[in-house]
């Protein structure tokens, strides 16, 4: 019987997934040392990656399986992501400012998929005056030569 849970949970919580997975494996493989200039916008507020930035770290500190011929923690390589601002939620984006920075944040929306554009940018005005400006333009102006 299908209840139609992949409706709500592949967008709410699996992209998200997808997101956090494909992002670690770029740091832990060495990605980001060859293609240090490459710009990356990571969707969705960078996944996980924002709640589980220390974990990786400490995983790639200590696992004895495998090793990775990176200079740098993964986490280094995530402060150098840019990040959209769809999380929906005031501690999510605080998160997600945490690991790279307010400038490093640019507003994004989930259209055409179902999204509350209003409360995105009501998340996003509840901080600080310069970082909302950043956020809601400057930083993709910036990043995009505008």
């Amino acid at each position: 019987m299908n209840y139609g849970y992949e409706r709500i949970l592949m967008p709410g919580a699996g992209f998200m997934y997808d997101t956090t997975i494909a992002l670690a494996r770029m740091a832990i493989d060495g990605f980001f040392e060859r293609f240090s200039k490459v710009k990356i916008i990571a969707s969705h507020g960078g996944g996980y990656l924002p709640f589980v930035n220390g974990r990786i770290d400490m995983f790639f500190g200590v696992e004895t399986l495998a090793k990775f011929d990176i200079p740098k923690l993964p986490s280094e390589y995530f402060s150098h992501i840019y990040y959209d601002a769809i999380v929906y939620d005031p501690a999510a984006l605080q998160l997600v400012i945490d690991i790279a920075g307010p400038e490093k944040v640019m507003f994004g929306t989930d259209l055409p998929m179902p999204a509350d554009v209003s409360k995105l940018f009501a998340l996003i005005d509840a901080r600080p005056t310069d970082e909302a400006a950043a956020i809601r333009g400057d930083n993709a102006a910036r990043v995009f030569g505008l």
